[in-house]
C-alpha cells in the first residue's frame, strides 16, 4: 500500500470517521545538514504533517 516510501517504517494504520491517519518513523540513522552539510544523528523536531486528499493504493476516497 505504501510503495515508494521503503526508508519509512509504517508504525500504526487507523481508519474511522473517513480519515486515514498513519503514524510512521524514518529509517535513517541521521542525516546532513541542508544549510552547513554537516552530519548529525540526534533528533531535532517531530511534528506532523497533513498529506494531500489523494486516493491511496488503489483506493477511492469517497467526500
Amino acid at each position: 500500500m505504501f510503495d515508494g516510501i521503503d526508508d519509512v517504517d509504517v508504525e500504526a494504520v487507523t481508519v474511522a470517521f473517513g480519515t486515514v491517519d498513519v503514524v510512521a518513523k524514518g529509517r535513517a540513522a541521521g542525516a546532513a545538514c541542508p544549510d552547513c552539510g554537516r552530519f548529525s544523528d540526534r533528533v531535532h523536531d517531530c511534528y506532523q504533517r497533513r498529506l494531500k486528499n489523494l486516493p491511496l493504493g488503489g483506493q477511492i476516497l469517497l467526500q
